[in-house]
């Protein structure tokens, strides 16, 4: 009998052992599959942020714009606009492109919307003829496609127009020729009203596509989550189904004077933000056990220069965890720099700082640091 109670005793506390084991592990993978959409969402959101406001090589002497049948990609609107939802939001009346699939995905909550030059920036392989002389750069036909609204700049003109057609160069595979016919077009930007360009633009002008990019939590297809849009026609992209709530504000330098005049605004139609905070929730599935909080970790984020991703705490039942990012941002200020960074993103500059320069001889380069932006994630 006493050897039975003992037996007894010892398979019960391998069992508690067990379990509480078994609790511990899938706690484990919880906190992992949290951390890990937060990193995916936060380094996603933070490349597009660092691509808004990107036009190329911006402000130049000579604009050439309103060559499009239809307004599209207004540089004067900014590079990030924040709107709200509902029957009263702002987001009805945009007119901005990609607005319309928004508005059919139903988002929820505020939406925030990237406009820049997204993608690698490209170079012109050979100069114009003339103004309506093909535009060759040094890509592959698959960076761009008949529709696209493209800009091309040698950081003295700067020329926005709708491809019309994309055709590999006959003499060289690793060229494509980007063709700008006059005539209406059914998609957004309408078309070009003439074939010129304004300019004839010679080699080793910058050439990039133009795009909006959304941000947006919605329900489609019955999953729930935080949502990218590209405006260039595509379908909502999934980017984690553990964001569940995002609320946005930003500090607005009203007249451009480049002092922050507003602080903390709410989500609305905002044109021009020195800094943005975008605030979201992650959740799991699951829950664990008796709430209990942890001590903060740091890494660095992969991929995103000058940003640091830190767990600053996390808290137990219900699941969830707290992030933020800090990211430098940079507006137009026009400079003449000698010896500019030999590459892309090359010292404290981020992804974008490359834009519009020439490849060789003097370049402009048009940046000036004057803030940061906030991302939180919970």
């Amino acid at each position: 009998m006493i050897a039975l109670v003992l037996g007894l005793m010892v398979v019960g506390g391998s069992l508690a052992v067990f379990a509480g084991q078994r609790a511990t592990t899938r706690l484990s993978g919880e906190m992992s599959d949290v951390q890990a959409d937060g990193r995916v969402a936060l380094d996603a959101l933070s490349r597009d942020a660092r691509a808004a406001g990107d036009f190329g090589c911006w402000p130049v002497a000579n604009p050439i714009d309103g060559r499009l049948n239809a307004m599209a990609y207004d540089v004067k609107k900014g590079g990030i606009r924040g709107y709200t939802t509902g029957a009263n939001g702002t987001l009805a009346a945009s007119d901005l492109v990609g607005a319309e699939l928004v508005r059919n995905a139903s988002p929820e909550q505020g939406v925030v919307a990237f406009t820049g030059i997204f993608g690698a920036l490209s170079t012109m392989a050979l100069d114009m003829a003339n103004e309506s002389a093909v535009v060759t750069v040094a890509r592959s036909a698959d960076s761009f496609k008949v529709g696209d609204v493209a800009v091309v700049t040698d950081c003295i003109n700067w020329a926005k127009f709708q491809v019309t057609s994309v055709v590999p160069d006959s003499q060289d595979p690793t060229r494509v020729n980007l063709a700008h016919a006059g005539g209406a077009m059914s998609v957004y930007g309408g078309g070009n009203k003439s074939g010129a360009l304004g300019a004839a633009f010679k080699r080793d002008s910058t050439v990039g596509s133009l795009d909006t990019v959304w941000w947006f939590i919605g329900t489609i297809d019955g999953v729930r989550g935080l949502y990218r849009l590209s405006g260039r026609g595509g379908s909502p992209v999934l980017v984690s189904s553990k964001v569940h709530a995002m609320q946005l504000s930003f500090n607005v330098d009203a007249d451009g004077n480049a002092v922050i005049d507003k602080k903390a605004v709410a989500a609305a139609d905002v044109k021009e933000a020195e800094g943005r905070r975008c605030s979201r929730c992650l959740h799991s599935c699951s829950c664990g056990p008796t709430s209990r909080r942890m001590p903060a970790a740091s890494s660095r984020c992969r991929n995103s220069p000058g940003s640091r991703f830190r767990p600053t705490a996390i808290c137990i039942s219900p699941f969830r965890s707290t992030w933020h990012s800090e990211i430098s941002d940079y507006h137009a200020n026009t400079h003449t720099i000698p010896h500019p960074p030999a590459r892309r993103g090359a010292g404290r500059l981020p992804d974008h700082a490359g834009a519009g320069l020439a490849g060789r001889g003097r370049r402009l380069l048009s940046l000036d640091r004057r803030g940061a932006w906030r991302v939180e994630l919970e």
